[in-house]
């Protein structure tokens, strides 16, 4: 009967090894990590846009068709659902690379403490189309304890790049006045993003203009062998108002430029 036993056991199968779910994503994260800088013609396959993107970058209209330059990241599928969770009154797009002297390391924490460091974006510039001259975009900009708590926080620190988290920040702009936004980071190895959406009324002088949550906006950075590609796009769902759709939408593609220039500087 000992014999028996003994035989059972010997072909009894091996247990499999099951990973758990934080562990596999770890592990994928850093597979994808391995691969930093990603190549440009595989997060730009398109020739065309391609093309354009190595001579002075691309701006284009968002509109409820959904966007047409998202690089082909990990995080594509997630980007574009944001950008298409509201249908778009008036949009913009942009798509640039950076170029960065000596190759483009992936400084991984470095870019993501940058782009948590929303008190720098105080002071910034964009062109009005409206008005025709430069002016401040944030007249302040910082982070807050919470979406309902508006104690001013300084800029968060963070000694390594988590695959996601959240960041509420307090920003007066010179067009739609003082509002609270809810920011949230993601990391997939490749690339950082940060999505941005209104979690007040926006209004525009005396008009209640844009209603909590349709206000959105991405800003992504992917180090690529030929610099720091740049995606922003952002997008307002609200009233149409008739004539001004053409100056609406370069308003907000010079506010991505503005976004483009801080990201710029950084690097410098």
């Amino acid at each position: 009967m000992a014999t028996v036993i003994s035989a059972r056991r010997r072909r009894r199968p091996r247990p499999r090894l099951v990973l758990p779910g934080m562990l596999l994503a770890t592990l994928t994260g850093a597979l994808a990590f391995a691969e930093c800088p990603s190549q440009l013609d595989r997060v730009v396959p398109d020739d065309g846009i391609r093309a354009q993107l190595l001579v002075d970058g691309l701006q284009v209209p968002l509109t409820t068709a959904g966007p047409t330059l998202t690089p082909e990241l990990v995080d594509r599928p997630a980007i574009m659902a944001w950008l298409d969770a509201i249908p778009v009154t008036y949009g913009a797009e942009v798509l640039r690379l950076i170029r960065v002297s000596g190759g483009t390391a992936c400084r991984w924490t470095d870019l993501y403490n940058h782009l948590r460091a929303v008190s720098t974006l105080e002071g910034i510039e964009y062109y009005s189309a409206s008005r025709g001259y430069h002016r401040t975009l944030y007249h302040q900009s910082y982070a807050i304890a919470g979406a309902e708590d508006r104690t001013r926080l300084p800029d968060p620190v963070a000694g390594s790049v988590p695959e996601r988290s959240t960041l509420y920040m307090l920003q007066e702009d010179s067009t739609f006045g003082s509002n609270v936004y809810q920011t949230d980071f993601r990391f997939d190895g490749t690339a950082i993003t940060m999505q941005v959406r209104n979690l007040t009324t926006m209004w525009w002088s005396i008009l209640p203009l844009v209603d909590p949550g349709n206000f959105r906006s991405v800003v992504s950075v992917t180090p690529t062998d030929q610099g720091l590609l740049f995606y922003a796009a952002a997008g307002i769902h609200t009233i149409s108002i008739g004539g001004v759709r053409e100056r609406s939408e370069r308003s907000l593609r010079n506010r991505l430029d503005a976004l483009e220039r801080w990201v710029r500087a950084h690097l410098s």
